[in-house]
């Protein structure tokens, strides 16, 4: 005899800090659907708990329909341990741009940058075009993360 859950009338009442932060209406099958398909997508539960703290439990479940196919998470503080002598950097805009430019070629300026140029560059503007185009800086308890997801 297997057990059978109903959507529709199966709820639970929320009210820990978890992976994942459901409403108490929502129903246990969509967190098992969710929970299921980032097993499949191989998302870590820091990258669910990174997922939470930046979207609604609605717009994770969208993203966990279509796989997790158009995700994207930057440890923003694993990149930048090694910056200034090893003691890591603050997640300004500026630094926020120079990680998407130097880690994915995130490039919001619309032309070319030399190489020699680099550091005269602003990148903090590289960073709002970013945030214009989905990415978003996150700070959970384990660091800075910068998360883009796109269903």
């Amino acid at each position: 005899m297997t057990l059978q859950l109903n959507p529709d009338h199966e709820y639970m009442i929320v009210d820990h800090d978890d992976i994942l932060a459901p409403g108490e209406f929502d129903s246990i099958e969509t967190v098992r659907t969710v929970i299921q398909a980032a097993k499949e997508a191989e998302l870590t539960d820091e990258n669910l708990r990174t997922l939470s703290a930046t979207y609604f439990f609605d717009e994770i479940v969208q993203f966990a329909e279509s796989g997790f196919e158009n995700i994207q998470i930057l440890d923003f503080d694993a990149i930048t341990d090694s910056w200034n002598n090893g003691n890591g950097v603050f997640a300004s805009d500026e630094n926020l741009g120079r990680v998407l430019y130097d880690e994915i070629g995130f490039n919001g300026y619309g032309c070319e940058i030399p190489e020699e140029l680099l550091d005269y560059i602003d990148f903090s503007q590289n960073w709002h075009t970013a945030e214009a185009d989905g990415y978003r800086h996150v700070q959970t308890n384990n660091g800075d993360f910068i998360v883009r997801c796109a269903a």
